[in-house]
């Protein structure tokens, strides 16, 4: 949960978020991803959902976007974002306000 912003679920700017890489299929994955595509077809969400968070199956959870990593990711860009509109704009605003336009450092 963030401190700062409490409607997003990452941790910045309190820490720095960890995700983990993707990966392309191999060929032991593919077959994982077949069976996941098995249950999805068969119109099986919960199955498919269950199968993809074995602890078996945590490779194929590196091949597989789904709405977990888009939403974190989601919550990582909104956090930089509003880091760099609120605290950081202001503070360069700030500093602007200090100096004199005629040769002030920034």
């Amino acid at each position: 949960m963030n401190s700062k912003y409490t409607d997003l679920s990452n941790s910045f700017p309190a820490a720095v978020d960890t995700i983990d890489k993707m990966q392309d299929l191999t060929i032991t994955t593919k077959k994982k991803a077949d069976k996941y595509y098995e249950y999805i077809n068969a119109n099986n969400i919960t199955g498919a959902n269950d199968y993809l968070g074995k602890s078996e199956n945590s490779d194929l959870l590196l091949s597989v976007f789904n709405a977990d990593k888009f939403n974190m990711l989601r919550d990582m860009i909104i956090s930089i974002e509003r880091f760099f509109l609120d605290d950081i704009g202001v503070y360069l605003g700030e500093l602007h306000d200090k100096e004199s336009i005629d040769g002030g450092a920034y």
